[in-house]
């Protein structure tokens, strides 16, 4: 639409006049990249060209397509070129995310100003020239008449600010009024909202927002043009020539205080799959579940069906419930293959923004689900293979639209040991079709043995900074008042208990079924409607 609609792939000549000398324009633009360490695709450096060159724009590009770092692209043109004063306002859920990806794809570095230290995060941002990240909530708190003018306000699901009255926007627009570069971002497509984008685009660019108000509430050409050099869109089918057909994508999520003392408690218990289960068994605090509900909610706006995939079935459960009349269903072991296969007919059928949930262990092998082109893992899996099966349900012949895959992962706790597991100890987990029963024994033993080192090290870690019994909490002295860690940390040549996907342990003293070396291939089409431990049967 506008000019994402009039260029379709943004290398082909648009129709209007004046657009044409836009795109002219925007392909001139300097980008200095000497501060970023990602490299662009061509609608990227596109993207980052036209927000540097419009200073006020509206960028919603479809998730997936890498709105932030087209975002990061521009704030690091300016920092090159002298400038030191950014600020990025997102949701509670994105923080996380937003900060890491600034100071993984950039030179630049990042400060979370939020929580109980915002006021000193406040001050090193104010007087450092760091990035700023804060969110809508904390907004509120932070002495914004304080703030002189910035370089960019970077504001992320604007869509958020649409009303005019809420204190969120108002805060938001206080900031606008001083930023010499403003980048609203979205990734809900707003042509059937016209009301909201004609305030969203009013509130960075008035000349045009008044315009729009006398146009009639219908998209039409008129209201394309007009909106053009503020509004940039692309599809993932427009830009499909240059994007690789699958996306993977980090969600990195701050615990809270509520997951904090669960995490905690569950180190302590030795248990290894409650560990595994972080924010989800945190009830409705859960930032995971709060993630999902936001990218199943962005999935339904962009007409795209969504798989969900976990390997615990208390955690399904959460979802289904939270997911309410989106969710078509739920595959696990205790299902048939006739009624795998109705459900996943079911789910075809649905209308867009419908959510099939799976058992990884049951729905990541032997189906065909290409009606979902968005895929979300609750928790990392501890075997490459056993996410690559899952992927494989929508990522096959057949699929007709590019997948996204976002993996929901907790900063400062077990996601990141385990992600380390998969990329230090590969070998580790690798499936082993041919294998001996001594080889076999030897790499249990070893698996064993680095998860037991995982607890032990993420036990010490929580009670060198805790000392009042909640993790991230830090001690004035942690030498002196934290608890021995000895006492808590016998997980050293404990036998791994063995649990079940619900989380109920049993008395063996093998590692979790997980991570055993996986079926042949042969075994999982023999085994496809078989629960994946015997006790998970209804």
């Amino acid at each position: 639409m506008g000019i994402a609609d009039a260029l379709k792939n943004w290398k082909l000549a648009p129709s209007a006049e004046n657009d044409r000398d836009l795109v002219d324009a925007v392909n001139a633009t300097e980008l200095d990249t000497s501060l970023l360490s990602a490299k662009l695709r061509g609608y990227q450096l596109f993207g980052a060209r036209y927000i540097l060159k419009q200073k006020h724009v509206l960028l919603g590009d479809e998730m997936g397509l890498g709105k932030t770092i087209q975002a990061i692209a521009v704030i690091a043109h300016l920092s090159a070129k002298g400038a030191g004063r950014f600020l990025v306002v997102c949701p509670l859920s994105v923080m996380v995310n937003w900060a890491r990806e600034i100071e993984k794809h950039s030179l630049l570095k990042a400060v979370a100003i939020h929580g109980n230290d915002r006021g000193e995060e406040y001050e090193r941002w104010r007087t450092e020239g760091c990035v700023g990240v804060t969110s809508y909530e904390t907004l509120e708190r932070l002495p914004m008449k304080e703030i002189k003018a910035l370089d960019m306000l970077v504001v992320d699901e604007a869509h958020n600010v649409k009303n005019s009255k809420a204190r969120r926007t108002q805060n938001v627009l206080l900031l606008v009024q001083k930023a010499e570069r403003v980048l609203y971002m979205t990734g809900t497509p707003l042509e059937n909202r016209l009301e909201e984008m004609r305030y969203l685009i009013e509130s960075i660019d008035h000349a045009t927002g008044v315009k729009l108000k006398m146009l009639p509430s219908v998209m039409n050409k008129q209201f394309a043009d007009m909106i053009s050099h503020v509004y940039l869109r692309r599809n993932r089918e427009d830009v499909l020539t240059e994007l690789p057909e699958l996306i993977e994508t980090e969600e990195w999520i701050e615990m809270n205080e509520t997951e904090k003392k669960a995490y905690k408690e569950s180190l302590k218990s030795k248990n290894f799959m409650a560990v595994r289960r972080i924010s989800w068994n945190a009830g409705e605090a859960s930032g995971k579940l709060t993630r999902l509900k936001e990218l199943c909610e962005e999935a339904k706006e962009d007409g795209r069906r969504v798989l969900v995939f976990s390997y615990f079935l208390d955690t399904l459960e959460i979802c289904e419930s939270a997911l309410g009349a989106d969710c078509v269903g739920r595959i696990d072991g205790g299902l048939s293959p006739l009624k795998r296969q109705e459900l996943v007919d079911r789910f075809r059928e649905a209308s867009d923004g419908a959510v099939l949930l799976g058992q990884v262990t049951a729905a990541g092998v032997g189906l065909n689900i290409q009606a979902a082109s968005v895929v979300i893992f609750c928790e990392p899996q501890l075997k490459p293979s056993m996410e690559e099966q899952a992927i494989a349900r929508a990522y096959r012949m057949g699929q007709e639209r590019g997948v996204t895959v976002y993996r929901l992962l907790i900063k400062d706790g077990i996601d990141e040991r385990i992600l380390e597991i998969l990329k230090e100890k590969q070998k580790l987990f690798e499936n082993y079709a041919d294998r001996s029963v001594v080889g076999d024994e030897d790499m249990k033993k070893n698996r064993e043995a680095y998860i037991q080192e995982v607890m032990e090290d993420e036990l010490k870690r929580l009670e060198g900074k805790d000392t009042e019994g909640v993790p991230g909490v830090e001690a004035h002295t942690a030498a002196e008042e934290a608890p021995a860690v000895e006492e808590h940390a016998a997980v050293k040549g404990m036998p791994a208990a063995e649990e079940s996907p619900r989380g109920e342990a049993s008395n063996s003293e093998t590692l979790p079924s997980e991570i055993e070396p996986a079926y042949s291939s042969t075994e999982q089409e023999k085994d496809q409607g078989a629960a994946p431990p015997p006790d998970n049967n209804p």
